[in-house]
């Protein structure tokens, strides 16, 4: 427990507030005591949410010990190199693991990753060669990614690790294929080479693909991130295929200018502008693992409101007559 009148040189009392869950910390003192300077609290606070301190009647923040035991925690972390988007979502527990993992690497020891209970791994193409099951509870290993769905049969994993030189080797089809005969939640595809399209294919399929150069820290975090971000998902969950092209999309918001109501032109600007955001989700750089997880769930959100706005738009332009590729008609008949 930190004690208001230690809490740091030059502290005042006013520093320290009691509440009824106990003593708080302004947000000077509280960035003190945690080691960073203030103004990098409130950047954290602002753009990851690193913590939540309670509200003064005033509107003050409060900082209680357990905020500034992860805000150390964070500040050691990013010392050792760790992006702030890695390890800012993880849980306190999730962070004294990390910090304990990164120690001992760099002190020649093995930690385990997972404690009791490690992530059940099924390890596919270079992914075992690579070192990546260390710590992990590996329930088999299948060089060749092309026979793996047959070789996986009867597995029970938690996630599929497929890491491949060039995504040329693999497709949304056969990473889908090994997923579900290991039984598995999710597939996270670590690749050195790919083109975009096929990263985009892979992440519209609801796979998460991560570039391959990740320290063993790093490929911890994703692991977890990619099992609790997809885990309790269901396959449904996928978003449906593009249903109006551009071209089907202008059609339609030129043509609402014949008749009263603006609503197909209104839909199918949204739905070009969603279409454009899905699109970038999948193609959008990522600057450390949690970023590729989060644009892949962006992904699939968005994806999902493009499918809304698509059913939104076929009932009106039915309703109204509008040109539709005949394809549509089939399927609303």
């Amino acid at each position: 427990m930190i004690n208001p009148s230690q809490s740091s040189p030059g502290a005042s009392e006013a520093s320290a507030e009691a509440t009824p869950s106990g003593v708080h910390y302004r947000s000077g003192a509280a960035a003190r005591l945690a080691g960073i300077p203030v103004e990098t609290l409130r950047v954290w606070e602002r753009r990851y949410g690193v913590v939540s301190p309670l509200l003064s009647p005033g509107g003050r923040r409060l900082y209680s010990t357990e905020n500034i035991h992860r805000l150390r925690l964070i500040k050691q972390l990013l010392a050792r190199g760790n992006a702030i988007g890695v390890v800012a979502t993880l849980s306190t527990t999730d962070l004294q693991h990390m910090l304990a993992v990164s120690d001992g690497l760099e002190a020649g020891t093995t930690v385990p990753l997972h404690g009791p209970a490690p992530l059940r791994l099924l390890l596919v193409g270079e992914a075992h060669a690579a070192g990546r099951g260390r710590g992990f509870n590996v329930v088999a290993s299948c060089p060749d990614p092309v026979d793996a769905a047959n070789q996986a049969r009867g597995l029970k994993a938690d996630l599929v690790v497929i890491e491949t030189p060039s995504l040329m080797q693999v497709d949304p089809q056969r990473v889908s294929a090994i997923r579900d005969a290991a039984a598995a939640d999710a597939a996270v595809v670590l690749y050195r080479f790919g083109p975009a399209a096929l990263i985009r294919q892979l992440r519209e399929a609801g796979h998460v693909v991560v570039h391959a150069s990740l320290d063993a820290v790093e490929f911890d975090a994703v692991c977890r991130t990619a099992s609790a971000a997809t885990g309790t998902q269901d396959r449904a969950s996928v978003p449906p295929a593009v249903r109006f092209d551009t071209a089907a999309l202008t059609a339609l918001a030129g043509a609402s200018s014949a008749i009263q109501c603006e609503c197909p032109r209104h839909l199918a600007e949204l739905l070009q502008a969603i279409q454009a955001f899905e699109r970038y989700s999948g193609e959008c750089g990522s600057r450390n693992p949690a970023d590729a997880v989060l644009h892949a769930r962006l992904q699939t959100k968005a994806g999902h409101a493009r499918a809304l706005l698509e059913d939104a738009l076929l009932e009106v332009a039915l309703a109204e007559g509008l040109p539709l590729p005949e394809r549509l008609h089939k399927a609303a008949a």
